[in-house]
């Protein structure tokens, strides 16, 4: 029994994942949960690049085998190479997460005007 987290790149499958972004500017991932607890539990999402937050979503309540994918947009607030975007997955008010899931980003600044 277990939940099951991902996220998905453009082309909805667990690949093609963004690997370069401009700052500052929306990009696209999909987010997923599944519930094979055999009971109903409520989940919570946060995204975060190191202390902080740039997303979130719930609470999302799934009864047992039910699942439930979000596409959201990502806006990363600083350049900077091989910055980890952790998705981190919250089951049941528990204190510590329960899934974490990390995504590499290259971040290139502004261009100048």
């Amino acid at each position: 029994q277990f939940s099951e987290f991902y996220i998905l790149g453009s082309q909805g499958q667990a690949q093609d994942y963004p690997r370069e972004v401009d700052v500052d500017q929306a990009f696209m991932v999909t987010s997923g949960i599944i519930n094979h607890e055999a009971a109903a539990s409520t989940y919570n999402i946060r995204i975060q690049v190191g202390e902080l937050l740039v997303g979130q979503a719930g609470p999302i309540h799934l009864e047992a085998g039910a699942a439930w994918e979000e596409h959201g947009r990502l806006v990363m607030p600083m350049a900077g190479e091989d910055q980890q975007v952790i998705f981190i997955l919250e089951r049941d008010g528990q204190a510590s997460p329960y899934r974490t899931l990390r995504l590499w980003l290259n971040v290139k600044p502004s261009p100048s005007p």
